[in-house]
């Protein structure tokens, strides 16, 4: 029913543009609770009677903004900011299905996702005043579990100084492969036109690009190599294509 209204109402609105921000949207109220937060969705700021299809928005801070690009999709997604000052950017052509994304516990968070990257489910909590930045042309597989803290204290026995605070961002280059079941832990960083392997732990930072890295904890094992979204039979189909030319 929900759905049949937007289209409904769509009938009546002139402007193509207007038309299609209404069709990615459904009737209802997020939870902000605050003052100054903002949620912008595909350069129009989003109507208090109005949802984004397929992603939930709790806010509950002050100065908080959830910045929405165009051609975005997501399904079965949420964004929970539990403190002030957070920002988060999910920019054009982004694809979101099953992502949780969480600031809180923290202040000034950034959260930001590339054009044109694809997620396939998993969770990115930013905590302790650390963020998570991901660039574009992304492909993460699925159980993505990124973390900007350890979420507990490590303390010194003597001194009772704490041992793991985080010191940086979170930040994943352009054009990055994530296999499933990747985790992303705090400090860390990965280069443009990496691969990730299937159940790697991340924990350090990284410079090298093109490169596969792999294992608990991650290490680079190959070098010089690149990859394409395309299936081997298809991109081998494709290659051979190009030869008979």
């Amino acid at each position: 029913m929900n759905q049949f209204l937007i289209r409904l109402v769509c009938c009546f609105v002139p402007k193509r543009e207007l038309r299609h921000f209404l069709r990615r949207c459904r009737f209802g109220r997020y939870k902000v609770k605050g003052k100054n937060n903002k949620i912008i969705f595909a350069g129009h700021k989003l109507p208090k009677f109005l949802k984004i299809a397929g992603l939930k928005i709790n806010i509950n801070g002050n100065n908080n903004s959830v910045i929405i690009g165009n051609h975005v999709k997501t399904s079965k997604s949420s964004v929970d900011i539990g403190n002030d000052n957070a920002d988060i950017k999910i920019c054009d052509g982004v694809q979101l299905y099953n992502i949780f994304i969480r600031c809180a516990f923290g202040d000034s968070q950034s959260v930001i996702i590339g054009e044109n990257s694809v997620m396939y489910g998993g969770d990115i909590t930013c905590d302790e005043c650390q963020g998570a930045i991901i660039g574009k042309n992304c492909l993460f597989g699925s159980n993505l579990w990124m973390r900007s803290s350890d979420g507990h204290s490590i303390l010194s026995k003597d001194t009772n100084n704490i041992l793991n605070m985080p010191k940086k961002d979170i930040e994943i280059g352009d054009h990055v492969w994530l296999g499933a079941n990747v985790a992303i832990l705090k400090n860390a960083s990965i280069p443009n036109n990496t691969i990730v392997g299937i159940g790697s732990i991340v924990t350090k930072q990284f410079d090298t690009e093109n490169t596969i890295i792999a294992g608990n904890p991650a290490q680079i094992i190959k070098t010089g190599v690149d990859w394409s979204p395309i299936n081997p039979y298809a991109f081998e189909k494709k290659q051979r294509g190009k030869s008979n030319d």
